[in-house]
């Protein structure tokens, strides 16, 4: 009996301990500190913003008072580069309006759930980099794979154009391509930039090697580009320049 007894009081006491210890992490879970959005940039880049509160508040929501720091992941150099300082206005609803460290100069960064949008304004680095205004796109896990394409004329493909983009083994293609552009897109600043995807699926395209990149532009007629030579794709973002392509005759890549 006396065992028995023991055994219910060691019982007890240990559901005790788990309780409090499960309490304590749901308030630990409950009171984050920061809060991050990570977005792929119009001009190539991956800019990562984690906003931390003030120590002297209690709840967390960012807000004004707040500090900042940008991270920016460029497709052409191995480190990257930050801006950082403080949260001078706005919310998550309205976007947050940021002001680096030693510069009365301010830009807006619009975000959504755990990304952003859109910037507004010039970003001056840390390291001296100027940026400028651009839309951001989701990434989704880290694995997605985004092509831009930059310097395109507007004598060449009208601004109101829906494009679309497809990555091939052979020129002319002779399978289907091995990913394609997950919805056609507009032209904006003479910068376009697409989330690849598997063919026929909503699933991330997250493969690498050497292909031929084509575009088709809808719009005053159809016309077909593709690069000159294979593009190396091994990193999550590609960044292409418009003299890389030239016209395609007689290929029409969406029918294929």
């Amino acid at each position: 009996m006396k065992n028995f007894i023991k055994w219910i009081g060691i019982i007890a006491l240990v559901a005790v301990v788990g309780f409090s210890f499960a309490s304590c992490k749901g308030a630990d879970a409950a009171e984050p500190t920061s809060a991050t959005y990570k977005s792929f940039g119009s001009d190539g880049n991956i800019y990562e913003l984690k906003i931390t509160k003030d120590p002297n508040r209690a709840a967390y929501k960012p807000q004004a008072g707040d500090t900042y720091e940008l991270t920016i992941t460029f497709p052409d150099k191995t480190e990257t580069e930050t801006s950082s300082g403080t949260v001078a206005g706005g919310s998550v609803d309205s976007g947050f309006t940021l002001k680096p460290s030693g510069s009365e100069t301010t830009f807006t960064v619009t975000v959504s759930s755990e990304k952003m949008t859109k910037i507004s304004g010039t970003i001056t680095t840390n390291q001296g980099t100027v940026l400028q205004s651009q839309n951001l796109f989701p990434v989704t896990g880290g694995s997605d794979k985004f092509l831009t394409i930059t310097g395109i004329p507007t004598t060449v493909i009208s601004l109101n154009a829906q494009v679309l983009s497809a990555l091939f083994k052979d020129k002319p293609p002779k399978v289907n391509p091995v990913a394609a552009s997950d919805d056609s897109f507009y032209i904006t600043e003479g910068t376009i930039t697409f989330a690849l995807k598997k063919p026929n699926e909503d699933n991330a395209w997250t493969g690498t090697g050497e292909y031929y990149v084509f575009i088709q532009a809808f719009g005053s007629g159809t016309k077909t580009y593709v690069t000159k030579e294979k593009v190396n794709f091994t990193k999550e973002s590609t960044v292409l320049k418009w003299d890389d392509f030239t016209l395609s005759i007689g290929y029409d890549m969406i029918a294929k």
